[in-house]
C-alpha cells in the first residue's frame, strides 16, 4: 500500500488533518500531542517535516504504545 493509499484509507476511518511529511511518512495519526490552544497545535503540526520530530509546547502526549504523559491541561489535540 502506498503512502497515498494509506492516507486515503485513514481519512475514511475518521482521521482528520493528515498529511504526508517531507520524509514520506504520514503526519496525523501515530502519536498524539495536546496543546492548551488550537492555534499552537496547528502551528506545531505545520512545522513537522519528519516522523521522528517532536513538537514543542505540548501539555500531554500519547505514544504509539498507548503510554501517556500528562502536563497541565489538554484543550486542543492533534495526532501525528
Amino acid at each position: 500500500m502506498s503512502s497515498d493509499d494509506l492516507l486515503a484509507f485513514l481519512q475514511t476511518q475518521g482521521y482528520q488533518n493528515l498529511r504526508l511529511l517531507d520524509d514520506g511518512t504520514i503526519g496525523g495519526w501515530e502519536y498524539r500531542y495536546c496543546f492548551e490552544e488550537a492555534a499552537r497545535a496547528d502551528l506545531e503540526f505545520a512545522k513537522l517535516k519528519a516522523v521522528d520530530e517532536e513538537p514543542s509546547g505540548w501539555v500531554a502526549r500519547r505514544y504509539a504504545e498507548r503510554q501517556a504523559a500528562i502536563g497541565r491541561g489538554c484543550l486542543s489535540c492533534w495526532a501525528r
